[in-house]
């Protein structure tokens, strides 16, 4: 980043490339607008997040901090909420990757309120959010809370979606591994077995989902001290992916 717009300076503290600085003292344009500005200019320059390329992560880490101070204080001064939603719906992402559930909620939370005022509680863009928040429960560990809104998104997603959906098997998917995480293992394992057998009729055997499904389904059967089945429906995934 050594010929970027902006560049961190330490822990609390980022510089703007003197051009930036430039356009900022001369606009005549209102806080909220610079704000945006900023906020836009800030997302132009960073790559996308995603967890299938380890090359942006260094970047992410590098801004994280700056992005939620400048997230929240455009929220403040009520800069345009479809630019704030992006940014923290993209920094939860990266929070979660990086292993602090515990921000990625509160940054998932205050998408998911928002979220639920504009677009309703069953608009696809509510229910994925809602989605991620139940993952990020789980990740801090709150099982039960997890699984309680792991539930709420499955029902509605299957109504309104369809129950072989892909988005209702990811719902059905994440609601047996929190089952398995509240003791419920044999419930579990009946979740799983349903969404393999969707996914292998519906995506086929080698579909990346039916692959990642039939290593969940060998986790619950290895929890529960099948190994045989266990083991030999991990030697079908492993003579799959190879």
């Amino acid at each position: 980043m050594e010929h970027s717009l902006f560049r961190a300076v330490d822990a609390n503290e980022f510089s703007l490339h003197q051009i930036v600085q430039t356009i900022l003292r001369t606009s005549r344009d209102t806080p909220v607008t610079v704000l945006e500005q900023a906020i836009d200019l800030v997302t132009a320059v960073l790559p996308d997040f995603t967890r299938d390329d380890p090359t942006v992560w260094p970047t992410w880490k590098e801004f994280a901090s700056h992005l939620c101070v400048l997230a929240d204080h455009a929220h403040e001064v009520g800069a345009h909420e479809k630019t704030v939603l992006s940014l923290r719906h993209q920094l939860a992402r990266y929070y979660a990757n990086s292993g602090d559930y515990a921000e990625a909620l509160v940054l998932g939370c205050a998408v998911l309120k928002a979220l639920e005022g504009v677009l309703g509680p069953e608009h696809p863009h509510t229910l994925a959010t809602r989605h991620q928040v139940a993952f990020y429960l789980g990740g801090t560990g709150a099982y039960d809370e997890a699984l309680v809104l792991g539930r709420e998104v499955l029902e509605a997603r299957e109504r309104v979606l369809g129950p072989e959906h892909p988005h209702a098997l990811a719902a059905r998917y994440l609601v047996a591994f929190y089952l398995d995480g509240t003791g419920a293992h044999d419930e579990a394992l009946v979740l799983a077995r349903a969404v393999l057998e969707v996914e292998e009729r519906v995506l086929g055997p080698e579909h990346l989902e039916t692959l990642a499904s039939r290593e969940m389904l060998v986790f619950h059967l290895g929890g529960m001290s099948s190994y045989r089945e266990a083991l030999a429906l991990g030697l079908e995934v492993l003579e799959l992916e190879g």
